[in-house]
C-alpha cells in the first residue's frame, strides 16, 4: 500500500508538509493546501498558486493541489495541522516555533546573501546536503526560502547608528530576528507577520508595550448603518444598489440588472438593542498617538477583496 506523507515547505521562514493515508492509483491525487497568509499575498499568488498548477501539469493531473479559502489554524499551528491530517500541505515560518530549528539559522545571518534567490538557493543546497531528512514526526521538506535583506520602518525616531535602535519597539517573528533585536537591546513586539500592518497602522504596538494594563476603543467615530455598509461591499464587487421600499419590504436592487441582492429579514431584528452606538477613541488618540487607517468603504472593499480571492484560489468563478 502506498502511503501519503507530511510534506512541508519551509521559509526561513518556511516548510511545505505532506501527512498520512492511503493513495488510489486510478484516482487524482488531491492535496488540501492551507496558508496562514491572504490568497492575495505575493507568497500565495505568485509563488505557492503557480507551483500547484506545475504539479497538476507535472503529473499529467494525476496529482492536484487544493487550496483552501481559509486557513485551517493559525500560523504557529500550522504544523501540527499537517501532522494531524487537518491539511495536507502548508508552509511554516521557522521563526515561529522558538527552539525547534535552531540549525537552521545559518541560512538568515546578517549579510550572508544580496536577495533571496541567493539566500534561498545557498539554503537549500546547504540543507540537502546536511540536515535534509525525515524527522521523528514523519515530515518530508519540499522546499525552503529565505528573505531578502529586511528593513526597518520608522516614523518619527532616525535610526543612524547602531545605538538608535536601543528601546525602539519593532515588531519581529522570532529567529535569527530576535538574536539580533536582544543584541541590539530593542524593545521586540514578537508577532506574526500576518499583523504587522495592524500593529502599525492603529499603534496596537502602544497598547502592547505599556506598563500598565488599560482599556481602549479603536473605532473611527463614524456612524454607518447595514445598509451604508452593504452598498459600499457591492460597490466593492462592481455593482450599484438601489433601495426601494421600507421597513421589513425594504429591498436593494442591482442597479443595472434590477435582481434582487438584499432582502430584510426580521428574525434578526434586535429592538432590544440601542439605536445609535458609535466608537469613541479619544483615550487611544490621545494617549497613543491612534489614528484610523481605513474608512467604511475602504474596510468593505479589503473585506470583499479577500473573499474574492478566497474563491478564486478555491477553484470558484
Amino acid at each position: 500500500m502506498q502511503t501519503r506523507r507530511s510534506f512541508l515547505a519551509h521559509g526561513l521562514g518556511v516548510p511545505a508538509v505532506l501527512a498520512a493515508g492511503p493513495v488510489r492509483a486510478a484516482a487524482p491525487l488531491e492535496l488540501a493546501y492551507s496558508s496562514w497568509v491572504p490568497p492575495t499575498h505575493v507568497l500565495m499568488k505568485d509563488f505557492m498558486v503557480p507551483w500547484g498548477q506545475q504539479v497538476e501539469k507535472a503529473t499529467g493531473g494525476r496529482v492536484k493541489i487544493r487550496f483552501l479559502p481559509k486557513p485551517v489554524t493559525n500560523p504557529q499551528g500550522h504544523r501540527d495541522a499537517v501532522r494531524n491530517g487537518v491539511a495536507d500541505l502548508a508552509f511554516i515560518s521557522l521563526s515561529y516555533y522558538p527552539g525547534r530549528f535552531e540549525l537552521m539559522k545559518f541560512a538568515m545571518l546578517p549579510f550572508s546573501g544580496n536577495s533571496a534567490l541567493s539566500t534561498s538557493v545557498a539554503a537549500w543546497r546547504m540543507f540537502d546536503k546536511y540536515l535534509h531528512r525525515m524527522d521523528d514526526e514523519g515530515f518530508l521538506v519540499l522546499g525552503i526560502y529565505g528573505h531578502g535583506p529586511g528593513g526597518v520602518y520608522t516614523v518619527k525616531k532616525k535610526i543612524e547608528k547602531i545605538d538608535d535602535f536601543r528601546d525602539l519597539k519593532i515588531r519581529i517573528g522570532g529567529g535569527m530576528q530576535a538574536d539580533i533585536a536582544k543584541v541590539l537591546n530593542v524593545n521586540a513586539i514578537v508577532k506574526p507577520a500576518p499583523e504587522s500592518y495592524e500593529l502599525l497602522s492603529t499603534n496596537r504596538v502602544m497598547m502592547a508595550t505599556r506598563e500598565e494594563p488599560r482599556d481602549y476603543v479603536l473605532a473611527t467615530g463614524v456612524a454607518a448603518s447595514i445598509r451604508d455598509f452593504a452598498s459600499a461591499a457591492f460597490a466593492a464587487a462592481g455593482m450599484s444598489l438601489e433601495w426601494r421600499g421600507a421597513g421589513a419590504e425594504e429591498v436593494a436592487v442591482d442597479a443595472a440588472t434590477g435582481q434582487v441582492r438584499v432582502r430584510v429579514d426580521p428574525a434578526f431584528f434586535r429592538p432590544v438593542d440601542a439605536p445609535l452606538l458609535v466608537g469613541d477613541a479619544a483615550r487611544a488618540r490621545a494617549e497613543l498617538g491612534f489614528r484610523p487607517s481605513l474608512d467604511l468603504a475602504g474596510l468593505a472593499r479589503r473585506m470583499v477583496e479577500a473573499d474574492l480571492a478566497r474563491e478564486r484560489a478555491a477553484g470558484g468563478a
